[in-house]
């Protein structure tokens, strides 16, 4: 996301916060007890991008680096393409900081 415009960081940022909505310490307790074992279309493990939502999440939006913005705009593809399955896997949703 080098090149992209900032109004399209700002909506990325944006949509992040609101489809993860768990608190930082809320993620911490489902990564730490029960992550999902299920990986994105991609074969990235949920529970790596988990541990990225919550790096995120405990970073100042100064901080934020273009390759975090490019790690949020990933995290929403998983999220949605998880929304949209037939059955939506709760687990991994929830691993991903998003409960519905």
């Amino acid at each position: 996301m080098d090149n992209v415009p900032a109004l399209d960081v700002a909506l990325v940022v944006e949509e992040f916060h609101r489809l993860v909505t768990m608190t930082a310490d809320e993620l911490a307790a489902v990564l730490g007890s029960n992550p999902s074992p299920a990986t994105t279309g991609d074969g990235v493990p949920v529970k790596a991008l988990g541990e990225r939502v919550l790096e995120l999440l405990r970073k100042r939006p100064s901080d934020l680096t273009p390759d975090d913005t490019g790690t949020m705009a990933e995290i929403l593809d998983a999220i949605e393409d998880l929304r949209e399955a037939d059955t939506p896997d709760v687990q991994a949703l929830q691993t991903l900081g998003h409960t519905g």
